[in-house]
């Protein structure tokens, strides 16, 4: 019973992780090609420098992606290493 639950507790993390690096990717990815677009937008949409939209865009990757690891991946590699 209790390698079963380990077994999907795994499986569910790992696809967390597949998503969430996925979108992290995707993000990184847009951000990269259309950085000057964004910065533009942001920066007349909430009346701000696109210096402080572009500090707040990448603090917010920045972010996503420790929390990505401490709260998916690093989970996902405990739970493996005691189911195997």
């Amino acid at each position: 019973m209790l390698h079963t639950n380990l077994a999907t507790l795994e499986n569910i993390l790992f696809w967390c992780m597949l998503i969430n690096v996925s979108i992290m990717t995707l993000m990184f990815i847009v951000v990269i090609s259309f950085r000057s677009l964004i910065l533009k937008m942001h920066s007349k949409l909430f009346n701000v420098p696109e210096s402080f939209v572009s500090q707040l865009l990448y603090t917010s990757l920045g972010l996503y992606k420790l929390l990505t690891f401490f709260f998916v991946v690093i989970p996902w590699i405990a739970v493996k290493l005691v189911s195997s």
